[in-house]
């Protein structure tokens, strides 16, 4: 008897053992970035967009993510090429009338080092489905503004990942070398 709730109680630790690890490993999947980038200071051109909340999140997440702060004499510099948004609606109601709606937003920016090692120009993307509520407009326009943030906190992170990622292979070829 006792050793048969011994082994029940070790296949239970093992199944919550399993549980953790499996939930641990899709919850660092989904949510992880790597917090990097090797460079401190980045120069940045945001002259060519007239967004001011795209400007302070871009900041704040270089900033606070990946300790990187914007400075004008900086080696790498960027320039914010565009953030171009639409929305389109991607359902409707019975009524034939919008329930919910796709958002995208996609950054261009061109990327440049002291020996311009890295290519001209990329685009990143990201694009976010919301629900859209006609009778409640003002938890609408909060849930939409909350989401582009997010969305620019975002592709914040998809441009560092890349600057990570060039940098990384501008200095294994400049090594090999």
């Amino acid at each position: 008897m006792a050793a048969s709730k011994t082994l029940q109680l070790n296949k239970l630790a093992s199944v919550l053992l399993l549980s953790l690890v499996i939930t641990a490993c899709g919850w660092q999947l989904r949510g992880y970035h790597s917090g990097t980038v090797p460079i401190s200071q980045i120069s940045v051109d945001f002259e060519k967009i007239n967004n001011p909340a795209f400007t302070k999140v871009f900041r704040d997440t270089l900033a606070n993510e990946y300790q990187v702060s914007v400075s004008e004499d900086a080696d790498i510099r960027a320039s914010i090429l565009g953030v171009s948004e639409s929305k389109r609606a991607s359902s409707k109601d019975r009524d034939g009338d919008v329930s919910e709606y796709e958002h995208t937003i996609v950054l261009r920016v061109s990327t440049t080092t002291s020996n311009q090692e890295m290519p001209l120009q990329q685009n990143f993307t990201n694009i976010r489905r919301q629900s859209y509520n006609e009778d409640n407009l003002l938890s609408s326009d909060m849930q939409e503004k909350r989401a582009k943030r997010e969305m620019y906190q975002e592709l914040t992170r998809q441009y560092a990942s890349y600057l990570s990622r060039q940098l990384s292979s501008t200095t294994s070829n400049t090594e090999e070398q």
